[in-house]
């Protein structure tokens, strides 16, 4: 555990059990430093397990609390979601929590790791999460690039 944020580079984040975990098994993933301090998972990290502390909530409880008695809930998260898109002038109706799953596995896909990454990264159970991946403009003319180069065209 790491005593100073200046040595912290990667965050574990622990998921006790999900609907789509059947047997609550529970998974963790371990994040690095993303180098976007708007969006960083290790200074976020930092940044609950310190109000964690400030706050006096003990150490086996959830983490994202609003104080010592009150979690963090679904509705606060889906009213700042839809907050942020309104402010970058998107209709927030049609924002809500699956967004960020959504967002995540769009931005990954989109990144160029393969479906099968995105799913199991986002411990998707199913094939839901190619309802979820929305390709982009700038991927789809990558693509009709890479279809009319020479050598894609050159028949065996």
């Amino acid at each position: 555990e790491a005593k100073r944020l200046q040595d912290a580079d990667t965050v574990v984040i622990q998921f006790r059990g999900s609907k789509a975990d059947q047997f609550g098994i529970g998974t963790s993933r371990a994040l690095s430093r993303s180098k976007q301090s708007w969006c960083c998972p290790v200074l976020a990290a930092w940044f609950l397990v310190n109000h964690h502390k400030s706050i006096g909530a003990k150490s086996d409880s959830l983490l994202c609390k609003v104080d010592v008695e009150v979690n963090l809930q679904v509705g606060d998260v889906i009213k700042a979601i839809q907050r942020a898109a309104a402010l970058a002038g998107q209709n927030p109706e049609h924002f809500g929590s699956h967004s960020l799953r959504s967002g995540g596995a769009t931005a990954l896909f989109n990144a160029g790791f393969d479906s099968l990454a995105v799913k199991l990264f986002g411990r998707w159970k199913s094939d839901a999460v190619e309802c979820y991946t929305r390709i982009s403009g700038q991927l789809t003319s990558r693509m009709a690039s890479a279809m009319l180069a020479k050598s894609a065209l050159q028949l065996s």
